[in-house]
C-alpha cells in the first residue's frame, strides 16, 4: 500500500505541475533588440530657439538641420536681440554652435533702430553681444551717413563700430547744411 501512495502523490504532483509547465512554455519571449540606427541629421520646419537669464534672444529659421548635438544649421535665420534698442539680423544661411556660443551667418544683415549693416558673411558672437566679420561690410546711420570697408567689428550692446581696412565715409548730413548755408550767404559780388 505504501507503494501505490506513493505513485499516486507523484500523479497527483505531476498533474498540478502540468498547467505550470504548460503556461510558462506558452509564455512570449521578448523580442530581441533591434538595432536601427540613429539618423545622424534631424531636420526641423519652422524652428524657434530662445534664450533665457540675463542674455536674452529669440533665433527663429524657415528650417533647421541638427548635424550633431553642438550644430545647427539654419535657413532663413533671424535672429532677435533684446537690448534697449533692439537689433535684428537676418541672414541667406548660418550654422548655430550651442557649445561656443555663437551663429556662423551669411548674407547678413544687421538691423537697429539708429543703423542698418550688411556683409556677406560674418560671425555673432551671443555671450558678448558682438558681430565680426573679416569680409566687406557696409553700415548706413539714420538712413544717411555711410560707413564701407573691410573688416567690420560691431558691439551692438556699446553700440559701437569699428572698420579696420579700405575705410570710406559718406556724410550726407553735413554736406546738406553745408549747402544750406551757403544759399544764406550774401552774393559774392567781386
Amino acid at each position: 500500500m505504501g507503494k501505490n501512495l506513493y505513485k499516486i502523490s507523484l500523479i497527483l504532483i505531476v498533474i498540478t505541475l502540468l498547467p505550470l509547465i504548460f503556461f510558462l512554455s506558452r509564455r512570449e519571449v521578448p523580442n530581441q533588440k533591434l538595432k536601427i540606427p540613429k539618423h545622424k541629421r534631424q531636420t526641423v520646419e519652422n524652428f524657434v530657439l530662445k534664450s533665457s537669464g540675463k542674455n536674452r534672444w529669440t533665433l527663429t529659421a524657415n528650417r533647421a538641420t541638427f548635424t550633431n548635438q553642438n550644430q545647427v544649421n539654419l535657413t532663413k535665420p533671424i535672429l532677435k536681440i533684446n537690448l534697449k534698442q533692439p537689433v535684428t539680423i537676418k541672414a541667406e544661411r548660418a550654422s548655430y554652435f550651442r557649445n561656443r556660443s555663437l551663429i556662423n551667418l551669411e548674407k547678413v544683415t544687421l538691423m537697429g533702430k539708429n543703423f542698418y549693416a550688411s556683409s556677406p558673411e560674418g560671425i555673432y558672437y551671443l555671450d558678448k553681444k558682438v558681430f565680426k566679420t573679416d569680409s566687406y561690410c557696409k553700415i548706413t546711420f539714420n538712413k544717411v551717413n555711410e560707413i564701407e570697408g573691410k573688416g567690420c567689428l560691431l558691439n551692438i550692446e556699446k553700440e559701437e563700430i569699428t572698420i579696420f581696412n579700405n575705410v570710406k565715409t559718406t556724410i550726407k548730413e553735413v554736406k546738406n547744411e553745408v549747402l544750406n548755408s551757403r544759399s544764406n550767404l550774401p552774393p559774392n559780388n567781386g
